[in-house]
């Protein structure tokens, strides 16, 4: 008997763990949301709008095309190659490859790709005052 109720209760751990920091297509939809808004205020090259979907202290690395020389940003830098056209201003295909939520962190895998290049980028999130906030961005290009 006792280790059938251990069993039932293990079990029953097990689930609650598992839905409470499982990914829910709300949390989820949230993430995603922000991620639509960075891709557009990008190639929009509006780098003020991305003070919405960026938290305080971002940081943001990008690994050169050709040479490979890694580069660090902070938002300001960041919002400068933006609106200057260097980070985008064209139209790209998005694609959201994975996005991976636990508790109040997520982490999401997403691809920006035009005839040219292929952008691929790992960003990192986390909710701050219940909205989901970029807290660093790691991206490298290739050749389409």
């Amino acid at each position: 008997m006792l280790v059938k109720k251990v069993s039932l209760l293990l079990i029953l751990s097990f689930l609650v763990a598992n839905v409470a920091f499982a990914n829910t297509p709300v949390e989820e939809a949230a993430v995603k949301s922000v991620i639509e808004k960075y891709a557009a205020a990008i190639e929009a090259k509006d780098g003020n709008a991305l003070d919405n979907v960026f938290a305080k202290n971002v940081v943001i690395y990008r690994v050169a095309l050709g040479s490979k020389k890694v580069m660090e940003y902070d938002q300001v830098a960041f919002a400068q190659q933006v609106k200057k056209g260097r980070l985008g201003g064209w139209k790209r295909d998005l694609t959201v490859k994975n996005v991976d939520i636990y508790d109040n962190t997520a982490v999401a895998k997403i691809q920006l790709k035009d005839t040219k290049l292929k952008q691929t980028e790992f960003l990192s999130f986390v909710k701050i005052d219940g909205e989901w906030k970029i807290v660093s961005c790691s991206f490298t290009r290739e050749k389409a």
